[in-house]
Formats: structure tokens, C-alpha cells, sequence
């Protein structure tokens, strides 16, 4: 087999001009294409690796919101529940209070009624008792009555100090004698001289002829029953029956409401 150099050469220079060829067109634009592919795949894995940290993130991120909103959800469902009780304690507290307050305001009050209902039948049954006594008294002898309280009321007088009969009053402005019957004329005569003597100032110079001589009125009136009341220019003695029934219904009526009260006190002393 014959080989040619020229054909030998030729063949190198077209193996080399081949060579530049596929270099020039064919080998750098595919290799710049895939050295542009892989650097679109990076890019592309870098972009995704950078989502995928930013999804993280914000999976973190929700997370932590979310954790944060059930905490404070539970935060505010315990302020809530405790609200709720709190307010319950208060309502149930001012409940019982009230109804303490009422309890004890009707339990006043039917004690108050109850007190005043047994002082008012106390009073009625001392009123009765009086009046029955009064009637009683009305119906009785009269005869030498008013002389007995007169005899009385003037040995009064004169018991009183010098300053005590001064504060009567001057006897010369008047004494008027009221009595529950007439008196007869020696009683008025024995009233005159026993009410000058009873108020002749003993501590005084001189005699008690020397004073001046009172001036005595007498008058009636039945609703005394018996006795007498001597009326001076700034005070009035009463000695007769109907003050006698008068204090006495008072002092009924006093023991009687005192009475009445005690259970009351006993209750508020040892309360249920």
C-alpha cells in the first residue's frame, strides 16, 4: 500500500481545519450552553433554596403566631373565667347581703309593730282601767273630799322654803282655789286662813299678820273628781284625784311598754 504525503498532508490540514470548525460552531456554543444551563440550574436551586428558607421562615414565623394567638386565646379565656367568677362571688355576695338587710329590716320592722301594737293595747287597757276607777270614784261619796286635799295641799305650802313660796308668786296678784264640789262657806273661810297662814313669809322681820292678805277666788270643776289645785300668779298646785289617775295610767302604760319591749331587747341581746 502506497501512502502519499501530500495526501497525508492534506488529509491533517482537513482533520484540522474540521477540528477549528467544530471548535468555532459546534463544540464552544454547546459548551456555553450547557455551562449557560448549569448555571440557570444553580441559579434555580439557589432561588429554590432561598423560597425554601423563606417558607421555613414563615412556617416558623406562623407557627410562632400561632402558638402566641393560643396562648392568648387561654389568657383571655382564664381572665374571662375568672371575671365571670369574680362577678358571680360579688352578685352572690350582694345577694346575701340584701337579703340579710331585708331580713333583718322586716324582722325590725314586725318587731317595731309588734311593740307598738302592745303599747297601744297596754295604753288602752290602762286608759280603761283609769276611766273604770274614775267612774268608780265619781259614783263614791263626795262629802268631805275637797276639804281633805285642801288640808293637805295648804300643810304643802307651808312646808315650802321662804324662796320656794317666792317663786309662787306675789299673793297679792290672786290665788284661785279650784275644787271638784263647792266648798261650803267655813271650809272657804278655813281655806282662806290656812293658805295667808301657809304663805306668810316665816323667815321675814316681823309677824305674818303684817303681810298682806291674799286674794283668794274659788271656782269648780268636776273633772277633778276630788281635790284641789291652787292656781298662784306663776305656778299652779294640783293635788287631786284625776292627776292621781293620770300618773297612774302613765306609769301603766310606761311598765307596761317596757314590758312589751323586753323580748325585743332579749332578741337583739342573743339574735338567731
Amino acid at each position: 500500500m502506497h501512502i502519499d504525503a501530500m495526501t497525508l498532508l492534506l488529509q491533517g490540514i482537513n482533520f484540522l481545519v474540521l477540528v477549528w470548525l467544530l471548535q468555532r460552531f459546534l463544540y464552544r456554543p454547546v459548551l456555553a450552553a450547557v455551562d449557560r444551563r448549569r448555571r440557570e440550574i444553580e441559579n434555580a436551586r439557589e432561588v429554590e433554596s432561598t423560597a425554601r428558607a423563606e417558607i421555613a421562615t414563615a412556617r416558623a414565623a406562623l407557627e410562632a403566631d400561632r402558638a402566641r394567638l393560643d396562648a392568648e386565646r387561654a389568657r383571655l379565656l382564664d381572665d374571662a373565667r375568672a371575671a365571670a367568677r369574680a362577678q358571680a362571688d360579688r352578685i352572690v355576695a350582694e345577694t346575701r347581703a340584701e337579703t340579710e338587710r331585708l331580713r333583718v329590716e322586716a324582722r325590725s320592722r314586725l318587731e317595731a309593730e309588734r311593740v307598738a301594737a302592745a303599747e297601744a293595747v297596754a295604753r288602752k287597757a290602762a286608759a280603761l282601767g283609769v276611766d273604770l276607777a274614775a267612774r268608780l270614784l265619781a259614783m263614791a261619796s263626795t262629802d268631805g273630799r275637797d276639804r281633805l286635799f285642801v288640808g293637805r295641799l295648804c300643810a304643802t305650802v307651808a312646808a315650802m322654803t321662804a324662796e320656794d313660796r317666792v317663786r309662787l308668786g306675789p299673793a297679792e296678784a290672786g290665788v284661785r282655789v279650784v275644787t271638784a264640789d263647792p266648798l261650803d262657806p267655813p271650809a272657804r273661810a278655813h281655806c282662806r286662813d290656812a293658805l295667808a297662814a301657809a304663805l306668810a313669809d316665816r323667815a321675814g322681820a316681823g309677824d305674818a299678820s303684817a303681810a298682806p292678805a291674799p286674794r283668794i277666788t274659788f271656782d269648780v270643776d268636776p273633772s277633778l273628781l276630788a281635790g284641789v289645785e291652787v292656781h298662784f300668779a306663776n305656778a299652779v298646785l294640783r293635788h287631786s284625784w284625776r292627776d292621781a289617775l293620770e300618773a297612774s295610767r302613765e306609769a301603766l302604760a310606761a311598765d307596761a311598754a317596757r314590758a312589751a319591749r323586753a323580748p325585743g331587747e332579749a332578741d337583739a341581746e342573743h339574735p338567731r
